[in-house]
């Protein structure tokens, strides 16, 4: 099984610098797929560096998994961003007044973990519609949600 992990947390640091990973350095894209390559079984992990919240990059990403495997079995949508101004009072204040009612909080994170997970399913799908059809499966879609999705 080919598992194609994208994220934006990059050894690079090139796709995202909006926080430090601290004690978490190697908590990137290319330590999960090195993690699947070492677990027994015939599991292969490919690190796919990019911004889950382009749309653009979304849809290369499912053309290159169309082209490289043919198909797609499992797709699951775990991303977040951290809000901004995490270290200012307001972070913390009644929703109506953080970022003086601009949005600027609610666009940050819903940008990535809502419309990001949303245009990932949107290009999966056909594929994923494909894959049950030919190869008599039933592809899974899982949404992993944060705290803030109590």
């Amino acid at each position: 099984m080919t598992v194609y992990v994208a994220s934006r947390s990059s050894r690079s640091g090139s796709i995202s610098t909006e926080r430090d990973l601290g004690s978490f350095e190697d908590c990137t894209v290319e330590r999960t797929a090195e993690e699947i390559n070492e677990m027994s079984g015939n599991g292969k992990g490919i690190a796919i560096p990019m911004d889950v919240s382009n749309d653009v990059e979304i849809a290369q990403l499912v053309k290159k998994v169309q082209e490289e495997s043919g198909r797609l079995d499992v797709l699951i949508c775990s991303a977040f961003t951290t809000p901004p101004n995490l270290t200012d009072a307001s972070f913390r204040d009644e929703f109506w007044k953080q970022d003086a009612g601009s949005g600027a909080m609610w666009d940050a994170c819903h940008g990535v973990g809502l419309r990001g997970a949303y245009m990932a399913c949107c290009e999966s799908v056909p594929l994923m519609i494909d894959t049950a059809k030919q190869h008599k499966t039933r592809p899974l879609i899982g949404i992993i949600s944060s705290f803030g999705g109590k």
